[in-house]
């Protein structure tokens, strides 16, 4: 692999880690209305982050690795990511004010972590198992251009340093 191409995929991987820690700081900010509390908002939507993530990479590991184009894989994952933040933009008011009426005044406990848990899980799933196939499609472009058996060390720590960034820029 070409120290320019090298580069350019180190780039990429820091973008798409500002990104995703900021689509999760928003996302968090705008549930919160339809759950009722930032705190309730933000241990659902890392949950569910989490959670889309790993049934992404282990989804999509399988059809990446295979794939003679991983960077195609890649590219599209990204849209349908970006696709999918501009979507909730538009349908979480409205859900918000849905999910709102179905936990109540005064919900029973049980009640309203299942409702609070379960809306951020199905709502985000698409971008966040979108998410999770980045880091394989990444991994087999490495893998594919420099047979680079360490590169998702670097991969994945750059990344990190992009979702740090991310989130300082969405906080401040």
């Amino acid at each position: 692999m070409t120290s320019i191409n090298k580069f350019f995929f180190y780039v990429l991987f820091f973008i798409s880690g500002v990104a995703g820690l900021g689509y999760e700081i928003l996302w968090a900010r705008m549930l919160s209305a339809g759950l009722g509390h930032e705190i309730v908002s933000v241990l659902a939507v890392v949950s569910a982050f989490f959670s889309g993530l790993a049934l992404g990479a282990w989804c999509l590991d399988r059809p990446v690795s295979k794939s003679a184009n991983p960077e195609k894989w890649y590219a599209l994952l990204e849209v349908i990511i970006g696709l999918w933040a501009l979507v909730l933009i538009f349908i979480l008011p409205g859900l918000n004010r849905f999910v709102s009426s179905l936990i109540g005044t005064e919900p029973s406990i049980w009640r309203h972590w299942s409702i609070s848990f379960l809306y951020p899980l199905v709502i985000l799933l698409p971008a966040t198992a979108a998410m999770g196939g980045t880091l394989p499609a990444m991994d087999r472009i490495f893998e594919k251009i420099g047979n680079e058996r360490k590169a998702v060390a670097g991969l994945y720590s750059i990344n990190t340093l992009g979702a740090v960034a991310g989130t300082l820029g969405v906080t401040h």
